[in-house]
């Protein structure tokens, strides 16, 4: 099973790799960042997982608008962070 950080370090080399190679608004980059958003609030890191959040809503409401489905899983994680 991996540890957090190995999770981590995977999330962030696929974004990366997805920033590169298609752009950092790029659905795919987005949904990168907002797992890393999701791996952050199971560790309680939530001030890290919250800047995640907020960059995925920002780029899937620019990208997809705001009734997205896409956008609202983002909106919804966001949420269930501010809940813990």
């Amino acid at each position: 099973m991996a540890m957090p950080n190995d999770a981590n370090d995977l999330l962030l080399q696929a974004y990366l790799t997805g920033r590169k190679q298609l752009s950092n608004k790029h659905p795919y980059a987005l949904k990168f960042i907002n797992s890393l958003g999701v791996l952050h609030t199971k560790h309680k890191q939530y001030q890290e997982a919250k800047l995640f959040f907020l960059e995925a809503l920002d780029g899937r409401k620019n990208k997809l608008g705001n009734d997205h489905p896409v956008t609202l899983e983002t909106r919804n994680d966001l949420a269930m962070m501010y809940k813990e």
